[in-house]
């Protein structure tokens, strides 16, 4: 990944780091640059290259043969919502008959 740093040198960032060692070359990039960015921060240059920066960082190293699997412990935006709204196709335990709960077997047993 490259990136033109805003006195116009162009770098070359590795890929193949670890994300550690990805935030720590942007690190250095943001201590060098800290008074341009922080003047000029408003301007589309500087946007840009915080931008790439942010990329950089954000960027999922490719692992070959796992790159089509995947994360099964990170929920999708769509899963959450059901979970949150829950699901019209979905019972919940607690809605069943009582009936219906000593056939599974979950009904509280009555002491009396």
């Amino acid at each position: 990944m490259k990136l033109k740093l805003p006195n116009g040198e162009k770098i070359k960032l590795n890929t193949s780091f670890e994300y550690k060692e990805r935030l720590e070359a942007v690190n250095n990039i943001l201590l060098d640059w800290e008074d341009y960015f922080y003047k000029t921060w408003d301007q589309k240059k500087t946007s840009v290259c915080l931008e790439i920066l942010s990329n950089y960082l954000c960027m999922v190293k490719d692992k070959g043969e796992d790159k089509n699997i995947e994360d099964k412990y990170i929920l999708s935006n769509y899963k959450m919502k059901k979970l949150k709204r829950g699901d019209k196709r979905m019972t919940n335990f607690t809605d069943l008959k009582s009936y219906h709960k000593k056939l599974l077997g979950i009904a509280e047993e009555d002491v009396t």
